[in-house]
């Protein structure tokens, strides 16, 4: 876990309860304003492109295509077209500065939904399906876990002109879900702060407000088994109707949940879409999804032959080294 930033500016008691109360609804909050000044979402800015521009010289000087290739690294990875997920290589930049101020911010809202609102009565265990006595048993025990959030990661999203839609996905795994379904304090949360500012309806991230609710997935599982098994959500016109592509101006936040259903939009602008991120977890919970474990590109650069034929093989093993490791951020998932 890494070490919460002291707050530079923090929300009032009233905001944080607003906020809380629509992270727990919907699964999502905007916060506009985060007291996160423009001059610092500017040197984040060119803090990412800059990290993002020379990890991608290190991928050539690997041999692999970082345009056309998949592969997960440490310090990056992508897994759709002209969209990278980069985490930083520097202890201390204006990107870990960034991020610093809004953890500062996001982390008393969570504190704020754990501490002071009741569950949400359509999530975690249905009174349908639960007695009483088991969900008082485990609500006691819940209570016992850590509440106060802590930095899963932290990384940046990186999206060029030319980025197509994601699937609906959620980032939560199924060992997550389950684990949250008995506590209300097993939580990861999704703290996005865009570098660039994105328009409602635009090309930001695309919500499906209360999917994260234990009975919403419940009814949506049930009704695609009674349509049809290759069924999509982009097919659902009911559905559909119901997303939201919250505005967000540069430097402000949107939180959401691990388990909420959500897709980044299409990048049709003409300009590089940078998202700075950090994942925040609470009673016990982690993001397994592996970055840690992927071999290191710097180090792999660094340990280049310059006899020809050495660097040769060298690429050839970090080649096949990457079908693993493409494997394994595939597997792996939040827990």
């Amino acid at each position: 876990m890494i070490t919460i930033a002291t707050a530079t500016a923090a929300l009032s008691p009233p905001l944080n309860l607003r906020h809380a109360t629509e992270l727990r609804d919907r699964g999502y909050t905007v916060i506009p304003d985060a007291g996160i000044s423009a001059d610092l979402v500017k040197d984040a800015r060119f803090a990412v492109a800059s990290e993002f521009s020379r990890l991608l010289d290190n991928l050539e000087e690997l041999g692999i295509d970082p345009v056309e290739s998949s592969y997960a690294f440490k310090e990056l990875d992508k897994r759709h077209a002209n969209r990278w997920s980069v985490r930083p290589t520097q202890a201390e930049s204006a990107w870990t500065r960034l991020v610093d101020s809004a953890v500062a911010a996001a982390s008393p809202v969570v504190e704020t939904l754990h501490a002071e609102l009741p569950p949400s009565a359509d999530d975690g265990l249905l009174p349908e399906f639960t007695s009483p006595m088991a969900r008082s048993v485990l609500g006691g025990a819940s209570r016992l876990l850590p509440s106060t959030p802590k930095v899963d990661q932290i990384g940046a999203i990186v999206s060029r002109p030319g980025a197509g839609p994601q699937r609906f996905h959620a980032d939560a795994g199924d060992t997550h879900l389950q684990l949250a379904r008995l506590s209300p304090r097993h939580r990861l949360f999704n703290v996005f702060c865009p570098l660039v500012d994105l328009e409602e309806g635009g090309d930001g991230t695309m919500l499906w407000p209360a999917s994260h609710l234990e009975r919403k997935r419940l009814e949506y599982d049930v009704y695609c088994a009674d349509t049809c098994r290759s069924y999509l959500l982009e097919r659902d016109e009911r559905a559909m109707a119901e997303m939201a592509v919250p505005a967000c101006p540069a430097g402000g936040l949107l939180i959401f949940d691990f388990r909420l259903q959500h897709r980044g939009m299409p990048n049709t602008s003409g300009r590089e879409r940078a998202i700075a991120h950090a994942v925040l977890a609470t009673g016990g919970a982690f993001d397994k999804l592996g970055a840690d474990a992927s071999p290191s590109l710097i180090d792999a650069v660094d340990a280049l032959s310059d006899d020809p034929a050495t660097r040769r093989k060298q690429r050839e093993v970090v080649a096949q080294q990457q079908v693993e490791s493409w494997k394994l951020q595939k597997a792996n998932s939040a827990a």
